[in-house]
């Protein structure tokens, strides 16, 4: 993942989980800060079928540091490179 994401303030934001996973993840858990995102407190954001956090709008107290984490069967993989977000416009 890059180190760094620009996202558009009130648009549709998105940030792709780039890990490996053998055999292929079938989840794919998000994380802010270290902690756990919570969708049930987090209601504009989503995980789509490919792992891809989809947050939308974005609002301003996106910004902060995530990583993802693949499952499958077999358990969990290795945690992604941290990706800081900054929320702009």
């Amino acid at each position: 993942m890059p180190d760094h994401v620009y996202l558009p303030r009130g648009l549709m934001g998105r940030i792709d989980c780039r890990v490996e996973s053998n055999p292929p993840r079938t989840y794919v858990a998000w994380s802010k800060e270290g902690r756990m995102l919570d969708f049930e407190t987090v209601q504009h954001a989503k995980v789509n079928k490919h792992g891809t956090l989809i947050l939308q709008p974005v609002i301003l107290s996106d910004e902060g540091q995530y990583s993802c984490r693949p499952y499958s069967p077999l358990g969990a993989g290795h945690s992604s490179a941290p990706v800081r977000v900054f929320v702009r416009g």
